[in-house]
């Protein structure tokens, strides 16, 4: 077949008999597209003095005026300021996830690991999110980037700082100490179903978040009760023996 270039512009259509009507009952329709050399071109691009009522003709429209504004999804800048979620709406939402956990519960899943692969997906996306947004270096030591999760990752995501802690007897085992975990203020974990803790989501941020920075480790939720009243919450980070390695070979 032989190639051909189409040139597709506004026609005019010429009212019907019965008025500005065409034979369809409806209002004539236009062509507004160039297809010259086998690439799409926007040419005379004015739908208020066509007099045009296609709806995908107005949608193309908009759309292309939205692109030309370089405001799609794509152009959005991700260093804006943080949006805050009250914590009666994320209770419940995560009360929901709880339960859900709890439904696989009696398919053969653990409670607490389901709810520390949620929380991996989300600390591997929070690391490249956060690193980007605040233009960090790459933490390259142990020690450095858990002091950037103990205060910064923690700030955003519970609006206050937690206690970071060295285990005198491992060099391999860390702790982060929240005295106010608000992922246990509202959950209530029946008797008859052990000792849950549902601070494993947060636990499954810390662990995705290390290994997302190539730090892999094994990270774990406890709870440690000072009294009858008071207790904390307690993530314990086990690094594996390489990653040791690797910073004391530096």
């Amino acid at each position: 077949m032989e190639k051909r270039d189409l040139h597709i512009s506004k026609r005019e259509v010429k009212p019907s008999e019965g008025g500005e009507r065409n034979s369809q009952g409806g209002r004539p329709h236009c062509s507004f597209i160039t297809i010259k050399n086998y690439k799409y071109e926007l040419k005379n691009f004015a739908l208020s003095s066509c007099n045009c009522t296609c709806n995908g003709a107005k949608h193309f429209a908009r759309r292309i005026a939205f692109m030309e504004k370089g405001k799609g999804s794509v152009d959005k800048e991700l260093n804006r300021g943080r949006q805050e979620v009250s914590l009666s709406a994320f209770s419940i939402l995560y009360s929901e996830m709880v339960q859900y956990c709890l439904y696989k519960s009696k398919r053969g899943y653990r409670i607490e690991d389901c709810i520390h692969e949620m929380g991996l997906r989300v600390g591997y996306k929070l690391s490249e999110y956060l690193s980007y947004r605040n233009k960090t270096k790459r933490s390259i030591n142990i020690l450095s980037i858990l002091t950037f999760i103990s205060k910064h990752v923690w700030k955003y995501l519970f609006q206050h700082s937690s206690d970071l802690l060295k285990s005198q007897d491992n060099i391999y085992e860390y702790m982060i100490c929240d005295k106010n975990m608000i992922l246990n203020k509202y959950i209530n974990v029946p008797k008859d179903y052990g000792n849950i803790n549902c601070a494993s989501f947060a636990a499954g941020i810390v662990e995705g978040f290390l290994c997302s920075s190539e730090f892999q480790a094994e990270v774990t939720a406890h709870t440690v009760s000072e009294s009858d009243t008071e207790s904390n919450t307690t993530i314990f980070i086990k690094f594996y023996p390489e990653v040791v390695e690797r910073e004391g070979a530096h």
